[in-house]
């Protein structure tokens, strides 16, 4: 070891890991998460040169494993050097081994790996004897979220093996923060807690990743996508015309004793709320008289209903074709003509109706054809814009090998999004000059131009000219598949990424699976997600491609590309569309002229999206430029989506594609202008109404209490003005004083309650309050309240939630337990129910409890205790109660209703 030095200067967050590297390794652990692109790597290559031991290093694909042989051998050694102390066989340890977490788990289990599927007979204790023997000392975990079941299992069997006394080293840019808690035990236990991280803003702030900037390409389904997904829209709602009119069905649900006599079943509607809440909306909408009792359960109003929608129509079929209701809806066959007619339109999956969020439909837009379009407007942008220095990569899912067009004449007609039906559409460049290429694990294509650069990067791999082999594709000689044969056929991946850097590919079509993580190719400055991973880790690994520095382009500015396919809304009139192509059978006879038809949603594409920009930070699109994670900072949240909007937002994308200088100085601005001590916050925003509630409870108690110093002070002027005896005076001010003493606490309390939370910042701060000392109490929360502060910022018609000196893990659980506090109701185990009235008029409140705080109830008793000294009087109910379950419908049908829902939401934020 004491011949490796690293041959450049450290970077500055780098430089802190290593100046603290003793503290961080007093409990034999080092974990650290960064951003991809931070040069991990090379740190771990450190920290193992400092070590001295010999070391295991795991890696989760063997692209990655290579590249850890690649740094250490580029960076760290004499040029030329071949050490021959470095092993990548498992199998065959040396003093450096470094193998993948499947190759160890093959080698402990005797299955098959990436190398290796036929695999062979299990090592167990003769593997881990080798590595005792070796004197193993260092263990470095490489993309350590990777670490679960299986894989995780091996590990800790291999560590415990070990006897020597084991340092470990993890790395990773997205701990499995999502986990459950079981999961992150057995994480957090191997990797230990997080010692550091690093996100992407810092890393820009100080020149070690480049700006960049997130860009959305939207596209509307096509074709036979577009036939399906507008046929079963107008199906919908041909049956939903036609069972608000079916004079039958309208009886049936009217007359059931549920919207009658509601106070005579409260134990089949609490059970059922969900049916009984859609029954009403349905009933409003089809303009059937709703009795005023059923109403007043809820206590609704009939203006208070919303609209119907799918999701409501489909809570109330659930309930119409289930046996439990069947005495209601079974006369003349009525259940069973439903479950036919939504079985013709596709309505019925598994016996179940599905309206609201259709599998099929959700496929169709995640694999539009649409997003073909897209990608090839994209490529023509970019290739406009940088031109011989476009360095664009496309990752994709699948390869399609047999999308391959078989004949050099016609025009391709793409099937499927894949890599090789993406290379065919490509591939007819027309005006535009980029040089087309694919690499996957089976399957490479280079530009035939492209052949002496190959060669030329093999030679230096070590790889001779007959183990490379060039295969003119037959309908079109301008490209060749290559393979590589012997040793080291493995070394294809760094082979064509030199081919890229080097510019004789500028645009590279991949899989997810082999480039999407620890590829490293520092020249990309377009990159185009057209993968439908939405998935916290995945998603910024992907984009993680992009945003490393390039040596050879200072400058250099990415722009990544995301895709989404959504549904837009039918802007003519539904009913007479339906009307003339014959799908309404009732359209006759009692059709109603204020219907309104059921829309669609945008889509589960549109979601997905959603999803993964909570994964990373970047850029807002409106002013003040700010730093932030989340999909609202693209500037969609007002929207009104129809085609010439989505027009317009398109071309307004790919003007800003074309403007990097714009972006590099954004990034400046956002960087520079906040204080010296700004970092990444995460966050919990929350949007709430005014705290009327305060103004009900306070005022009614001081109202009280003024009344009463007004009738004293009446009381005492009648008696003097009477000439009333001293005694009789002396009795009003004893009386006073009495009243006034037993009121006093009452009127003290209240004045607390208004000044801590007349206001929402104010408010929030209380509430944060009653959960920090909850999770203490618990011991969920270790860290000493001398070191906690939790923090409310007002911006706009947002608060900003964010709780310093918390570890890392800690931090997430009181944020995720704060988002649930303060957002919608969703389905939880207790409630707290806060009652106010004001001049007579009741109000009541409801707010979840916590997961994290649910599971026990002295735990969620503690908590309303919190509530009540920090925040408000408020009422602990068990929702599985007679009574918490009658609060757990009231609670629904007022966010049912309600113009303003409150909620809350996790990001991060750079301030």
């Amino acid at each position: 070891m004491e011949e490796l030095r690293f041959k450049f200067p450290w970077r500055s967050y780098q430089q802190r890991v290593l100046d603290e590297l003793n503290d961080h390794l007093s409990d034999a652990q080092l974990h650290v998460v960064a951003a991809p692109g931070s040069g991990k790597t090379v740190l771990g290559l450190e920290v193992m040169r400092r070590l001295g031991k010999p070391t295991l290093i795991f890696a989760p694909s063997l692209a990655i494993r290579n590249q850890w042989k690649t740094r250490l051998v580029d960076l760290f050694m004499p040029e030329g050097s071949n050490p021959d102390w470095i092993s990548l066989d498992i199998r065959r340890p040396r003093f450096l081994t470094i193998s993948t977490y499947q190759g160890l788990h093959a080698a402990l289990s005797g299955e098959g790996d990436e190398e290796d599927e036929s695999g062979g007979e299990p090592l167990g204790e003769a593997l881990f004897q080798k590595c005792r023997d070796l004197g193993v000392g260092t263990l470095i975990f490489d993309e350590a979220h990777h670490l679960r079941k299986e894989w995780y299992r091996s590990l800790v069997q291999l560590r415990q093996a070990l006897s020597a006394p084991v340092k470990t080293v993890s790395l990773t840019a997205t701990p499995p923060y999502d986990a459950d808690a079981s999961e992150w035990a057995n994480y957090e236990s191997l990797c230990g807690s997080v010692d550091c991280e690093i996100p992407i803003p810092e890393l820009v702030k100080s020149g070690d990743l480049c700006p960049h900037q997130d860009l959305v390409c939207f596209s509307a389904p096509t074709g036979p996508e577009a036939d399906f997904i507008e046929t079963f829209a107008k199906d919908l709602n041909a049956f939903a015309y036609d069972l608000l009119n079916d004079s039958r069905f309208l009886s049936a649900l009217s007359n059931m004793p549920w919207y009658l006599v509601p106070g005579d079943c409260e134990d089949e509607i609490v059970g059922n709320a969900d049916f009984f809440l859609a029954g009403l909306v349905f009933l409003k909408a089809s303009g059937q008289p709703i009795h005023p009792d059923a109403l007043d359960y809820c206590s609704l109003k009939l203006e208070e209903l919303p609209e119907l929608n799918r999701q409501l129509l489909e809570q109330l079929l659930k309930g119409v074709i289930c046996e439990e209701f069947s005495r209601w809806f079974d006369a003349g066959r009525m259940r069973k003509d439903i479950q036919k007619r939504l079985r013709t339109f596709g309505g019925l999956h598994r016996g179940q109706p599905m309206l609201a969020n259709l599998d099929e439909a959700n496929k169709l837009l995640k694999n539009s054809l649409g997003k073909i379009q897209s990608i090839r407007s994209i490529v023509a942008a970019e290739s406009s814009s940088l031109g011989n220095a476009l360095r664009m990569v496309i990752l994709t899912d699948y390869i399609h090998r047999d999308q391959m067009q078989s004949g050099s004449k016609g025009n391709y007609q793409p099937a499927k999004i894949g890599v090789v039906p993406l290379f065919e559409v490509l591939r007819e460049r027309g005006e535009y000059h980029y040089k087309l290429g694919v690499l996957t694990g089976s399957l490479v294509i280079l530009p035939r131009n492209a052949k002496p650069a190959f060669r030329a990067a093999a030679r230096e791999k070590g790889i001779v000219d007959d183990d490379v082999r060039f295969r003119r594709l037959r309908h079109d000689s301008d490209y060749v598949e290559v393979e590589l044969k012997g040793p080291l056929r493995h070394e294809m991946v760094h082979v064509v990424t030199e081919v890229f850097q080097q510019g004789e590919v500028t645009v590279l079509i991949g899989t997810q699976s082999l480039l999407g993580e620890g590829w490293d190719a520092p020249s990309i400055n377009s990159l185009v997600l057209a993968s439908i991973v939405g998935s916290f880790m995945l998603s910024n690994q992907m984009r993680g491609r992009a945003i490393r520095n390039d040596p050879r382009a200072p400058g250099k500015v990415a722009n990544i590309w995301h895709l989404a396919c959504i549904n837009l809304p039918e802007l003519s009139n539904p009913l007479e569309s339906l009307i003339k192509i014959g799908k309404l059978s009732g359209a006759g006879t009692g059709a109603r002229s204020g219907w309104n038809p059921i829309r669609e949603e945008l889509g589960e594409d549109y979601s997905m999206l959603g999803r993964r920009f909570k994964a990373f930070e970047g850029l807002t699109s409106t002013e003040p430029i700010l730093i932030e994670s989340g999909l609202w900072r693209m500037g969609f949240s007002n929207v009104t989506w129809n085609e010439e909007e989505v027009n317009r937002i398109n071309g307004a994308t790919f003007a800003k594609s074309a403007d990097r200088t714009v972006v590099a100085h954004k990034w400046h601005d956002a960087l520079q202008t906040c204080t010296p001590d700004a970092r990444l916050r995460p966050t919990v925003t929350a949007q709430r109404a005014r705290q009327h509630w305060v103004y009900r409870s306070s005022i009614s108690v001081l109202s009280a209490g003024g009344g009463g110093v007004l009738m004293f002070t009446f009381a005492l002027l009648a008696a003097l003005s009477a000439g009333a005896s001293i005694q009789a005076v002396a009795a009003i001010f004893a009386l006073g004083a009495f009243a006034a003493l037993l009121a006093a606490p009452k009127i003290v309390k209240s004045a607390g309650f208004l000044l801590r939370n007349g206001t929402v910042q104010g408010n929030l701060r209380q509430i944060g309050k009653a959960l920090l000392e909850t999770l203490r109490h618990t011991g969920q929360m270790q860290a000493p309240v001398s070191k906690l502060k939790f923090v409310v910022r007002k911006q706009g018609d947002e608060h900003y939630c964010f709780l310093e000196g918390a570890a890392p893990k800690e931090r997430e659980l009181f944020l995720s337990s704060l988002e649930q506090v303060l957002g919608p109701l969703g389905k939880p185990k207790y409630i707290l129910v806060r009652k106010s009235r004001f001049f007579g008029k009741a109000h009541i409140d409801y707010h979840p409890v916590p997961d994290a705080i649910a599971g026990k109830k002295t735990h969620a008793e503690h908590f309303a205790r919190c509530w009540r000294k920090w925040v408000s009087n408020a009422e602990l109910v068990s929702v599985r109660s007679q009574d918490g379950r009658r609060e757990l419908l009231h609670a629904r049908a007022q966010s049912l209703s309600a113009s303003f829902v409150p909620h809350a939401q996790r990001l991060g934020r750079w301030e």
